[in-house]
């Protein structure tokens, strides 16, 4: 039997789910103006098989002492083209904090939360902004991640983080699911 996130899966799924995982990835791979690259393209590929078994399930990468403003940061420098094209501003912190993770994926997760503003922001009429606060609370750090496009219908909130759930006509609904499973970790 093989699972995703405690879900069973029949091998048609697995199959149909790999063949758009490998078209996505290769999509990626090949569009020389995306802001992923090839890099990001190789990532999403890689992490996307660590995720379902039998492959192996979710390994935790390699954390490192970083200034996690510094990584966000470097999120939003590979999307400035795309994200300038839109006609998007971003407001980052201006705080410095040092946390212990795995850089590549805040990576993963902060491309993907970009790449849905993008999408989603681009359907409405400026001013298009995303705004990134860190909080420093007793217990830890939280980022918070906002944009002023369309939101989330409350009837969907529950379900964003559900492999295969998508609201884009085009979507495949494992983007937000992978990070859903990153950020439990933190």
């Amino acid at each position: 039997k093989y699972s995703f996130e405690g879900k069973e899966l029949g091998k048609d799924t697995i199959n149909d789910t790999m063949e758009k995982a490998s078209d996505l990835a290769l999509g990626l791979l090949e569009e020389e103006n995306s802001p992923y690259g090839r890099m990001a393209g190789f990532l999403l590929f890689a992490q996307l098989f660590k995720r379902i078994e039998p492959f192996g399930g979710r390994k935790q990468g390699r954390p490192e002492t970083i200034t996690i403003e510094d990584a966000i940061s470097n999120i939003f420098t590979l999307n400035r083209d795309e994200l300038s094209k839109s006609n998007i501003t971003y407001h980052l912190p201006d705080t410095c904090h040092r946390v212990t993770i795995d850089e590549s994926e805040l990576g993963l997760i902060f491309m993907n939360l970009i790449q849905n503003s993008i999408y989603w922001l681009n359907t409405i009429k400026p001013p298009r902004i995303i705004e990134v606060n860190i909080i420093d609370e007793s217990d830890g750090l939280s980022i918070i991640f906002s944009d002023n496009g369309p939101g989330i219908k409350h009837e969907i909130e529950d379900r964003i983080f559900e492999p295969y759930f998508s609201t884009k006509p085009d979507g495949i609904g494992l983007g937000l699911a992978i990070i859903g499973e990153l950020m439990a970790d933190y």
